[in-house]
């Protein structure tokens, strides 16, 4: 599989990226409003070129000669692994809030017990009993 590199800059208000040595020496710029288009947008750009996913991408990122690929990767990798997170603790209160209510808490103890107010214990417990999430219906 072939890996290509797009290069992604922040020019006249917009992030341009361009992905150089192609075969045949051809080259794809793109332009994009929003940061958080590029990746799909160059994605699905090269998806047409070639006619096919068997392709690898690499990174840089840039402005005005400062690389700052490094950081930012770190960054959006830190940002998917507390979203990650966050899902996990979201599931998890799901799960402890059906359960001790089934035992017969109030929503102020399972509060107390999870740091959480009691009406944010009843806001939980009564958006997962409405949208029939399984761990709430097998606790309950």
């Amino acid at each position: 599989m072939s890996t290509y590199t797009v290069d992604v800059n922040r020019e006249d208000g917009l992030w341009s990226a361009i992905v150089n040595d192609l075969p045949g020496g051809a080259f794809v710029g793109l332009d994009f409003e929003r940061f958080s288009d590029i990746r799909d947008g160059v994605q699905e750009a090269l998806i047409d070129f070639f006619g096919t996913e068997e392709f690898a991408l690499e990174w840089t990122f840039a402005t005005d000669h400062r690389d700052f690929t490094r950081p930012l990767q770190e960054a959006l990798d830190q940002a998917a692994v507390a979203e990650r997170a966050r899902a996990r603790l979201d599931h998890s209160r799901r799960e402890a809030i059906a359960t001790m209510r089934g035992a017969g808490l109030s929503y102020q103890e399972i509060g107390d017990a999870l740091s959480l107010s009691k009406a944010r214990v009843s806001q939980i417990h009564h958006a997962a009993t409405e949208a029939g999430d399984r761990s709430v219906s097998a606790a309950s």
